[in-house]
């Protein structure tokens, strides 16, 4: 399982550059695919590692940038690899994978 942890941390930090909307802002569907879909899965469900089922997520848009920001159990904290603007795109795009 360590081992596991260890190579979803790594692939986690290693992505390409992110790109942006027409606006300038990260795409958060981009982001999400390139750093979280490893345990959550595409939709969210996946649940890899001890990772969450986001579609059965009930915590608000402050409390996810928070848990992506400095993780938790398992989940690395991406506060050192993604910029604020990457983590509340990732945020709210993790809200339309609610069920």
């Amino acid at each position: 399982m360590a081992a596991a942890l260890a190579s979803a941390s790594l692939l986690a930090s290693c992505g390409p550059e992110v790109p942006a909307h027409q606006n300038g802002a990260p795409d958060g569907k981009t982001v999400y695919r390139q750093h979280c879909v490893i345990c959550h899965g595409a939709d969210g469900t996946l649940a890899l590692n001890g990772a969450a089922d986001l579609s059965r997520s009930a915590l608000s848009f402050e409390e996810r940038i928070h848990q992506i920001a400095v993780g938790k159990n398992t989940m690395p904290p991406f506060g050192g690899v993604l910029k604020e603007e990457e983590i509340s795109a990732v945020a709210q795009y993790i809200e339309t994978l609610r069920r």
